[in-house]
């Protein structure tokens, strides 16, 4: 098969645990490109925080951001489609956060992230995404066209409130998690898998012709649409179930193995 698309998540997949993308990641990406093979990233980051990756590694000609919720022009920043969660959910969301004591947070189209108030989760939050947050004191006071919400919390309290959070918004709203701090919280039809599918008619190539790469379960649908779905060794069961092939981890250069494979040897 001649691939002609990788999408690559970026947290545990692209990066390794010390966030940085390695050298022979970034010769590996070269190569494929070099060979007519377009490379993106598919992140639940927005464009602002995902937009240092895309540069780095020549994204193009379109990133997937927000867990599938927007897709965006690599080098303009321009918004090619977004959907947004409804007020209503977002607001039960937000409620729902609030009784397991968990911090939760929203965006606007910009990047910039919003809170109820200070605490150390919005702040590990801005360290590892580099974006500006801000507390407005209550979020339900104001209104927002946010692409998604994410809960942030120490990884115990995160892995007991992820499957009540399934539970309760089951049909409604799609919950999963790319970061054992975080609940990533879409639209219910919001996924990587979804916009992959645009990607397939803005760029005229079939699902067979996609690699998609990824760890956590905001990667699932994405893994199981591809043609050929790979989970990193680091990532989670539900994952590797639906995953064709299994790649060595992301401090082990897993994504240069899965492109040496599939693309330089096989092409």
């Amino acid at each position: 098969m001649k691939y002609k698309l990788i999408a690559l998540d970026v947290d545990g997949t692209l990066l390794n645990s010390k966030r940085e993308i390695t050298q022979p990641v970034l010769a590996a990406i070269a190569a494929a490109k070099a060979r007519g093979v377009a490379v993106t990233i598919s992140t639940g980051r927005g464009f602002a925080s995902s937009k240092q990756y895309a540069d780095l590694i020549g994204a193009h000609p379109y990133v997937i951001n927000y867990g599938g919720a927007q897709i965006t022009d690599a080098k303009s920043g321009e918004i090619v489609s977004i959907t947004t969660l409804s007020p209503e959910l977002l607001k039960e969301a937000v409620e729902l956060a609030r009784s397991f004591a968990l911090h939760i947070q929203v965006y606007d189209h910009a990047g910039i992230f919003y809170y109820d108030a200070d605490s150390e989760w919005p702040r590990l939050y801005a360290g590892r995404s580099l974006l500006p947050g801000k507390a407005v004191g209550d979020l339900l006071r104001h209104e927002w066209d946010t692409p998604k919400a994410l809960c942030v919390g120490d990884v115990e309290a995160i892995k007991r409130a992820l499957p009540l959070f399934a539970k309760h918004f089951e049909g409604r709203l799609r919950i999963s998690t790319s970061d054992p701090h975080y609940i990533e919280i879409n639209e219910p039809n919001t996924n990587k898998a979804a916009a992959l599918k645009k990607l397939e008619e803005l760029l005229y190539i079939k699902r067979e012709e996609i690699i998609a790469v990824g760890d956590d379960l905001i990667d699932l649908e994405m893994i199981e649409y591809a043609g050929l779905g790979v989970c990193m060794a680091n990532g989670v069961d539900a994952v590797k179930a639906v995953a064709d092939y299994i790649a060595p981890g992301n401090d082990d250069d897993g994504v240069a193995h899965v492109i040496e494979k599939f693309i330089l040897k096989e092409q």
